[in-house]
């Protein structure tokens, strides 16, 4: 969980700093944090560890998700939406930011 951190805080920064450089010729630089999405992954997971807790897959997706303050998984077409915008010319002064697509689960500052 360290690594991780410092990773994304370095990744952050990096950002940032490329903007700034990038922004000169027409590109835009931007870090995207996803929350929890269903993929297939989230799927196969689920799968399994309802089985292993002995409860349907619904039973255990509805606990999964209980904490989540929209109180379901995001599609991951929403993040595509997002990642869309991003690239087209209504996003050319959004540059060197972090956008967090969670729902609302990290509620702290970047």
């Amino acid at each position: 969980m360290v690594l991780s951190n410092i990773f994304r805080s370095a990744v952050v920064s990096y950002a940032k700093t490329i903007s700034k450089e990038l922004i000169s010729k027409g590109i835009t630089i931007n870090n995207v944090c996803p929350g929890s999405f269903k993929t297939d992954r989230i799927i196969q997971l689920t799968e399994v560890r309802a089985k292993a807790a002995g409860m349907t897959v619904e039973e255990f997706e509805q606990k999964a998700v209980a904490d989540l303050p929209h109180k379901r998984y995001m599609n991951p077409q929403e993040l595509g939406d997002l990642v869309c915008y991003l690239c087209s010319e209504n996003a050319r002064s959004i540059n060197g930011t972090t956008i967090q697509i969670d729902g609302g689960m990290i509620s702290g500052l970047f």
